[in-house]
């Protein structure tokens, strides 16, 4: 450890006495690996700041920035890890590893519940692998964010435009589907709207019977809507079976859904 600590004052005293020495970044690079090294992770992260900040058009700049960021998030200080991500999109768009930061950023910031934001950094990841199934759930989750945020019209608005973006891809089937069934339970639970609750459970329904959707997850979603479409009819047989009205008519349609569910499970 002594010789590493050793190498890093002899960088540091190389950039002390040439700042502006074209290889200034480099030893200062080197003596942040050497104080790595001898397990002085502070002091390394120290010069890493000092890398991107007194030589930003360095090509060492954008990693260090990165490891200031990524070792930040490791420290559990989130609020460094997040002003670093988001600076590092801003000044090196073209990192290489631009898109797990920006990614990084989105997720610190769902932690920080600073959901708006989150949203934001979610939805840049999906414009930036918009092709991959990374990118389609990063997309999912800043419709998300609007529902941990209580932001219950925009949360309707991002759900359903993630189910007109994505409702015949295969890929993504059983994410639509929860887009769908989070639209029903906002509806039924947040803004008290039973019709276009039902609705929605409907389209669950719907979209089910005219897909292949291969997922458990999928399954529970569409059950439940059928259960809640039974409970309205049933609930609707009851108050016109009072008044005496049109009663055949809508007993048919209850018995014809029971036998729809037992046969959906059996």
């Amino acid at each position: 450890e002594k010789k590493y600590r050793e190498a890093a004052a002899e960088y540091l005293r190389l950039v002390e006495e040439n700042p502006y020495n074209e290889n200034a970044d480099k030893a200062l690079s080197n003596a942040a690996i050497n104080y790595q090294r001898a397990l002085m992770f502070e002091s390394a992260l120290r010069l890493h700041e000092r890398i991107y900040k007194e030589y930003p058009y360095s090509s060492l700049a954008p990693q260090s920035l990165y490891l200031v960021a990524f070792n930040a998030e490791r420290s559990y200080d989130f609020e460094k890890a997040v002003d670093a991500y988001k600076l590092l999109y801003e000044k090196y768009p073209t990192y290489d590893r631009i898109k797990e930061a920006v990614y990084n950023a989105g997720f610190l910031l769902e932690r920080l519940k600073r959901y708006r934001e989150a949203s934001a950094y979610y939805r840049l990841f999906y414009t930036l692998e918009r092709d991959k199934v990374e990118g389609k759930e990063a997309l999912y989750l800043a419709a998300y964010m609007f529902w941990k945020a209580e932001d219950w019209r925009a949360a309707i608005k991002s759900f359903q435009d993630f189910i007109n973006t994505f409702s015949n891809d295969p890929e993504v089937y059983h994410l639509v589907m929860r887009a769908y069934y989070n639209i029903a339970k906002i509806y039924e639970e947040k803004i008290n709207n039973w019709k276009r609750a039902t609705e929605t459970y409907r389209q669950i329904v719907d979209y089910y019977n005219q897909r292949t959707v291969e997922s458990e997850e999928a399954i529970l979603y569409v059950a439940e809507s059928m259960f809640k479409l039974l409970e309205d009819e049933y609930n609707a047989y009851l108050k016109i079976r009072i008044g005496g009205r049109n009663e055949k008519a809508l007993e048919e349609s209850f018995k014809k859904n029971v036998v729809a569910i037992i046969f959906f499970y059996y």
